[in-house]
């Protein structure tokens, strides 16, 4: 039984970052890898989280600051950004228009980070139409979209339907 160090020697974010540390595995299972260290020493990375290890030759080590860095950033990209501060825009009828998140305040007004986006659709008549939500993941690119349609019965209820 040994413990093992799997890398990712082709890791577009920092080469040879290690991606697990298996403990007590069959170590026949792992003899034949080039991707692995068969009970390396950890000494040089004991307080360092395992995000941040990376393999040099035969050595886990830490990695340099800058790729740190890139690890937390590719680490964080995909993670939600929270909603603390909104933004609202009304249109000339004093209906809301948009709604915006941020989770970061630059001061004096200004915000950044946008964590979500609601946008409202009226008819002629100033009926709300639709709401089109948009949340962000914290690189900026989109997680989801969801659109809400309103539509008036002839009881005159408000049916609300989630496309």
């Amino acid at each position: 039984m040994s413990n093992v160090i799997v890398f990712d020697p082709f890791s577009i974010v920092v080469v040879n970052r290690v991606t697990n540390y298996l403990q007590c595995v069959n170590t026949p299972d792992y003899m034949d890898r080039t991707d692995t260290l068969i009970n390396p020493d950890l000494s040089l990375v004991a307080d360092l989280p395992m995000q941040y290890w990376q393999v040099s030759d035969s050595t886990v080590q830490g990695m340099s600051g800058a790729d740190q860095t890139a690890m937390s950033n590719f680490l964080l990209a995909k993670t939600d950004r929270q909603k603390k501060y909104r933004m609202v825009t009304y249109n000339d009828t004093n209906h809301m228009q948009e709604e915006i998140w941020f989770d970061t305040s630059l001061g004096q007004g200004q915000y950044d980070g946008t964590a979500e986006t609601t946008v409202y659709q009226y008819d002629a008549g100033q009926n709300l139409q639709s709401m089109t939500i948009t949340d962000y993941y914290f690189d900026g690119s989109i997680k989801s979209t969801e659109k809400h349609s309103y539509y008036r019965n002839g009881e005159g209820q408000i049916i609300e339907k989630i496309e």
